[in-house]
C-alpha cells in the first residue's frame, strides 16, 4: 500500500526560473537492500507558477544533468496528498543522496513538461571498471581508503572494532565495488 508524502528534490542539476526551481519532484519509487546499490526513479515536473512562461524554458539539457548531486527528502507520517516541495507537513524527513545516473523527456501533460532522473549512489561509479591491484601490509579499513582515493565522495566510516594488518591481498579483474563487497563479507 502506498501512501502520499511531501517530497523535495535539491540539486545544481535543477535550472531555477524567476528565483524559483524550474522543476519540482512529483513522484519517487525504486529498490534498495542489504548489500545491494540502490536505485531510485524520480519523475520530476514544471511547476505551475512557471508553465506561462514559453516552452523553451522548459527545454533542458539534460546531458547537463548526468554525473550531478541529488538530494530527495520525502516527509514521514505526512499530509494525506502529495504537496511538491511543501515542507513542515511530516513529523521527520527520509533523505536519499545520490548521482543522476540517467535523465529524460517522459511527455507533455496539460501545459506541464514531465521528466524522469534516476538516482544512485556515488559508489556505483565503482562498478564501472575492473582493475588488478596487490595489497600489502594493510588493514581492510586501509584497503578502503587506498581502494577509493581517486573517487571524489566522502566515505564515512563507522567502526566498532580494529582490524588486523592483512600480509596481502589481490583484487584480481574484479571492479572497485566487487573487491569492497568482498572484503566486507
Amino acid at each position: 500500500m502506498s501512501s502520499s508524502r511531501t517530497l523535495c528534490a535539491y540539486s545544481s542539476a535543477i535550472p531555477t526560473r524567476l528565483q524559483q526551481p524550474a522543476l519540482v519532484p512529483i513522484s519517487l519509487s525504486g529498490t534498495e537492500g542489504i548489500n545491494c546499490l540502490f536505485d531510485y526513479t524520480v519523475v520530476l515536473m514544471t511547476p505551475d507558477a512557471l508553465t506561462h512562461l514559453s516552452a523553451e524554458n522548459a527545454n533542458f539539457a539534460l546531458d547537463d544533468f548526468l554525473g550531478r548531486e541529488m538530494t530527495v527528502t520525502i516527509a514521514l507520517d505526512g499530509s494525506e496528498s502529495l504537496l511538491p516541495d511543501a515542507v513542515g507537513h511530516g513529523s521527520g524527513t527520509r533523505e536519499i543522496s545520490g548521482l543522476i545516473t540517467a535523465a529524460k523527456m517522459l511527455r507533455q501533460q496539460g501545459r506541464h513538461a514531465l521528466y524522469q532522473v534516476t538516482l544512485r549512489p556515488w559508489l556505483q561509479l565503482a562498478t564501472l571498471t575492473t582493475d588488478c591491484k596487490i595489497f600489502q601490509d594493510q588493514t581492510v579499513i586501509e584497503i578502503f581508503d587506498t581502494l577509493f582515493t581517486d573517487y571524489v565522495f566522502p566515505l564515512d566510516k563507522r567502526l566498532i572494532e580494529t582490524y588486523p594488518k592483512r600480509d596481502y591481498q589481490t583484487q584480481y579483474n574484479e571492479t572497485d565495488f566487487a573487491f569492497f563487497s568482498r572484503l566486507c563479507e
